[in-house]
């Protein structure tokens, strides 16, 4: 038996699936080829936001660096981030909000650590950008909280917490309390936070360092059935492997800027557990 199929109806689910395509609706229902071959972000809308001199800050160890003592390891990496972060933490501009973003690899590719700042009419830049390779989990802890302890009104941030990702995401939480978000990529992740990045790089709200590995992660990110995904690896002008480390961080510390629920001011009250209770947090 024939049903009978309005065209108001038809017209209703055609809108319907193209929505859950999103950008990828021409490519994927209509056999359309995707601009760029499924680039999700645009070479020039990534250009438009870089600007010369925002440190690109990298910290690599070697394999026998996780054997050596714990005391070494801590004073190593304590004398590193007096020398090479202080510096750039002094420089922060105490009135601007400050949030952060991480994207967690132990082995092969890199974790990447993004800091954003808000200033007063609501622009999202960049101080610098951190960058970790073959780093032990307590000193990968030891190097981050040193950042956030020093970060002028913390708001929180966004942390990679899937697999190996979840020691530090959790005691990262467990420091700084609720404005710390521990994350679980998932499909729908994507698809809802995806869109806000790129909407933002488009109308220019951001300024991003001007380095090619910032580029070539940002264009790593390509259409996947509908879906802004990493789907391949990359190796960048050190040689060293990548999976668009600095677009997932990027993307995670610009999402917890725009959060309704953020908190705008933080001190660190060291390795206690901070309330949850954001009245008791005000001091109410």
């Amino acid at each position: 038996r024939k049903i009978p199929w309005p065209l108001e109806s038809e017209k209703a689910w055609i809108d319907d699936l193209e929505a859950q395509y999103g950008d990828g609706a021409d490519e994927e229902l209509y056999c359309v080829p995707a601009q760029g071959g499924g680039t999700y972000l645009s070479y020039n809308a990534i250009a438009d936001c870089m600007k010369d001199n925002i440190p690109f800050i990298r910290y690599n160890q070697t394999d026998e660096f996780a054997r050596a003592s714990k005391e070494y390891r801590k004073a190593e990496v304590q004398a590193w981030c007096e020398e090479h972060l202080k510096p750039h933490l002094m420089a922060l501009k105490p009135e601007h909000r400050h949030f952060f973003g991480e994207d967690f690899a132990r082995k092969g590719d890199a974790t990447n650590v993004w800091i954003w700042a808000v200033d007063e009419v609501m622009h999202r830049y960049t101080p610098f950008v951190l960058e970790l390779r073959n780093m032990p989990h307590e000193q990968q802890k030891q190097v981050l909280h040193y950042v956030l302890d020093r970060l002028p009104r913390f708001g929180g941030g966004a942390m990679d917490a899937g697999g190996n990702g979840s020691y530090l995401a959790e005691v990262t939480a467990q420091k700084y309390g609720s404005i710390i978000e521990e994350v679980h990529f998932t499909q729908n992740w994507y698809i809802e936070n995806m869109p806000k990045y790129k909407s933002a790089f488009e109308d220019k709200e951001l300024s991003i360092p001007k380095h090619d590995d910032i580029m070539t992660d940002h264009q790593a990110i390509k259409l996947v059935k509908g879906v802004p995904k990493i789907p391949s690896r990359d190796k960048g002008v050190d040689g060293l492997k990548r999976h668009g480390d600095s677009a997932i961080s990027g993307c995670l510390g610009y999402i917890s800027t725009i959060k309704d629920d953020a908190v705008y001011e933080f001190e660190s009250l060291g390795d206690n557990r901070i309330n949850n209770d954001i009245n008791e947090f005000m001091g109410d």
